[in-house]
């Protein structure tokens, strides 16, 4: 393919990703709405929509109030992350203020949160793109969600990640599992610090058989003194207590 034909597409992707960043903005030719917990909707276009998802695209052809009414209601999704699936529908990507992202649930105790809680984002958006059927936003969410694990390493933010990956996606989804636990393999001994990833390992035995998979194949592992002993014991314990009192 010549560089003049590359260029041409690379304009023509540029102006209809600028049309569809004019539609969403202005609503015009609208003819489905989004309707999310916190109240707001959004004006959508089903040829936009519809194509990049099935779920969503079988309210809006199926016999269901959804396609009379023309609106869907998501109260049951996370309003920010449906946010940035709209994005990604209406522009192949998505951005964020790292002020207004979510905030981890769980108390802050031996982790020192950041000002950014970048992870439980893109986990929240993956999670969406996996309910979805919309693959390349999944993709899009695993890359951004793996160039800020460096930033969140002591945050509550990632531990609850772990166990939204762990509960939220399929069982045979392993991108952003896998992602999550090479993480974990590089830092167990400062997880290993944090309480509320110990208590996640005792409360779900299949994080914590992955966790104890996964260190156990650390090289440094043998010669390593610190505190991943105290972590693996309390994994072997869970997982014992895990099968024998299913």
């Amino acid at each position: 393919m010549s560089s003049t034909t590359l260029e041409a597409d690379a304009t023509a992707t540029g102006g209809v990703v600028r049309n569809n960043v004019s539609l969403l903005k202005s609503g015009k030719y609208s003819d489905m709405r989004l309707e999310t917990s916190d109240g707001k909707v959004y004006h959508l276009h089903r040829s936009i929509v519809c194509s990049q998802s099935k779920p969503l695209a079988a309210f809006m052809d199926g016999n269901f109030q959804e396609a009379q009414t023309g609106t869907i209601s998501l109260f049951h999704d996370d309003p920010q992350a449906i946010e940035k699936l709209v994005d990604f529908l209406y522009k192949s990507e998505y951005s964020y203020d790292v002020k207004q992202l979510p905030k981890p649930s769980f108390p802050s105790t031996t982790a020192t949160e950041t000002a950014s809680n970048e992870t439980l984002l893109h986990t929240k958006v993956y999670v969406l793109a996996e309910k979805y059927d919309v693959p390349a936003l999944k993709t899009l969410a695993s890359q951004h969600f793996k160039t800020c694990l460096p930033r969140n390493v002591l945050t509550n933010a990632f531990v609850e990640s772990l166990e939204i990956i762990f509960t939220q996606t399929p069982e045979t989804d392993r991108l952003l599992k896998d992602i999550a636990l090479e993480f974990v393999g590089k830092n167990y001994r400062r997880l290993s610090n944090i309480a509320e990833f110990i208590d996640l390992c005792k409360q779900n035995g299949d994080v914590a058989g992955e966790v104890i998979r996964t260190i156990s194949t650390v090289p440094a592992l043998a010669d390593d003194s610190g505190g991943w002993k105290y972590l693996v014991i309390i994994l072997l314990i869970t997982l014992y207590s895990f099968y024998k009192d299913p």
